[in-house]
């Protein structure tokens, strides 16, 4: 909403009538604005669904802004849509608003695995690790989290933290396909 001026202010002190419909009418706008942002999500997550990435990152581009109080989810299925769209580099600053959300976004998780998997396909192994570890490591989802860290730890050029990765995921998940 923006500001209003002092002899603005004087004339709605004088017709309190329009002070409401003014505040009324704003009320509105950000009601109806908020409303089509979640048409927006609804539409680019459908988009998402149905494997058109592109009209998903472009419909969801705007929306972690948009919709503060779900950023992390808009955040989050942007940055799929940009995965999918093998713009990898865009995926990790799209999830920041995963990470800027208190208490822990649900989503923190898998946003960490999707980024760390992103950062390690343009050759960012140590932004890998880096991002793993802002996460807290319950909430990552193992063994995917285990994996990538060991494929990161390989790419920093640390065989021996890579080693002891691999080892946690093949003993710790023996079943999981990334044990193979």
């Amino acid at each position: 909403m923006t500001s209003l001026s002092s002899s603005e202010m004087n004339t709605l002190a004088r017709w309190p009538r329009l002070a409401a419909a003014v505040v009324l009418a704003a009320a509105l706008g950000a009601a109806q604005t908020r409303q089509e942002a979640l048409a927006r999500l609804k539409a680019g997550a459908a988009a998402l669904d149905k494997g058109d990435s592109a009209a998903a990152a472009r419909l969801l581009g705007p929306l972690p802004e948009q919709l503060p109080a779900i950023a992390d989810y808009a955040a989050f299925l942007l940055a799929q849509a940009e995965a999918q769209n093998k713009r990898y580099a865009a995926v990790a600053p799209a999830l920041e608003p995963v990470w800027r959300v208190s208490p822990v976004s649900p989503l923190a998780g898998r946003a960490a695995v999707l980024a760390a998997r992103s950062l390690l396909e343009i050759g960012e192994a140590q932004k890998a690790l880096l991002t793993l570890a802002r996460t807290p490591a319950a909430r990552l989802p193992q063994p995917q989290a285990g994996l990538l860290e060991a494929r990161a730890q390989e790419g920093a050029g640390d065989p021996v933290a890579a080693a002891a990765r691999h080892q946690f995921v093949y003993f710790g998940y023996p079943t999981a396909d990334e044990a193979k």
